[in-house]
């Protein structure tokens, strides 16, 4: 019989800025990263949902400055996604640190080359980038967002955002009348995943609508972990509230943040699946962005 005692606590860290943006980051990931990551390519994976809508992606100060701490390191960098609309490479340009980001030495790409992956416990094999796939580390960087349908999305939906292109739409259309399937469709795909650290961009967050169109709300927040589910948790705390028994807090704890401005999450939520028309509608989108 495992008692309390002996369940393993799973480190969240929460800082508040410092005005230092190196350092700022840096005491949020050294706790997470090995001191040396030669030979080790590490996957940067930001949400590049929406070139246009800056709070819909990661804050592109962050980006580069985890880049940086990576390659003083010694990794290979990748930074990519799949974004909804265009690609990675518009997305980083139109944040304009493109050139900064590829000056480092870091590859800046879409994840492409679905893979066929088998859900334990679903009847489904989703399309995981191979690039996604076969990075040594993965670095997850969400922006805190509400989400119109989920409420919130932050590290683990973040990391649904390997699985290639259209697919991610597909699914929702697929399965998204089924709730409780398709939590355990995106929990599966983070599952299958090599070692991931997640850092979440809770700088200044999105709130009242989401993942696009909502309005900014300063926080001033960095959280991380080695786990995507327990930082998650963490943040739920800072919002909406949740039990977090098994995690602990080495810097701050989420019932020490109190916010000067309520995080408002959109009420009432919309059905997760998308309407076909929705979906087609998308598509055709994507295909023209692609030609022009």
């Amino acid at each position: 019989m495992v008692t309390k005692n002996k369940i393993r606590k799973i480190a969240v860290y929460i800082i508040k800025d410092n005005g230092n943006p190196t350092l700022f980051v840096q005491k949020i990931l050294d706790p997470l990263l090995p001191i040396s990551l030669s030979d080790k390519t590490v996957l940067i994976k930001p949400n590049l949902l929406k070139a246009k809508d800056p709070l819909a992606v990661t804050s592109p100060w962050l980006i580069l400055e985890c880049a940086k701490i990576l390659v003083d390191r010694g990794a290979s960098v990748i930074v990519a996604d799949s974004p909804a609309f265009g690609t990675a490479e518009r997305v980083i340009k139109h944040l304009g640190i493109y050139d900064k980001l590829t000056s480092l030495g870091a590859k800046i790409c879409t994840l492409k080359g679905p893979k066929r992956v088998k859900i334990e416990g679903l009847n489904i094999a989703v399309g995981i980038s191979e690039i996604a796939l076969k990075a040594d580390i993965i670095l997850n960087i969400p922006r805190l967002k509400a989400h119109c349908q989920m409420g919130i999305t932050c590290g683990v939906k973040n990391l649904y955002g390997t699985v290639v292109g259209f697919r991610k739409a597909l699914y929702h259309m697929l399965y998204g009348k089924k709730k409780e399937y398709f939590s355990k469709l995106i929990i599966g795909v983070v599952q299958k995943l090599p070692p991931t650290i997640t850092l979440v961009d809770a700088t200044i967050a999105m709130h009242k609508k989401g993942p696009t169109g909502g309005e900014a709300i300063k926080l001033s927040l960095l959280a991380s972990s080695e786990s995507p589910f327990a930082v998650d948790t963490a943040i739920y705390k800072i919002i909406p509230g949740t039990v977090f028994d098994e995690l602990c807090f080495p810097i701050m704890n989420p019932r020490d943040i109190h916010l000067k401005t309520p995080f408002i999450l959109p009420y009432p939520l919309e059905p997760i699946t998308f309407s076909p028309f929705r979906f087609l509608k998308g598509r055709i989108k994507s295909m023209a962005k692609k030609i022009i």
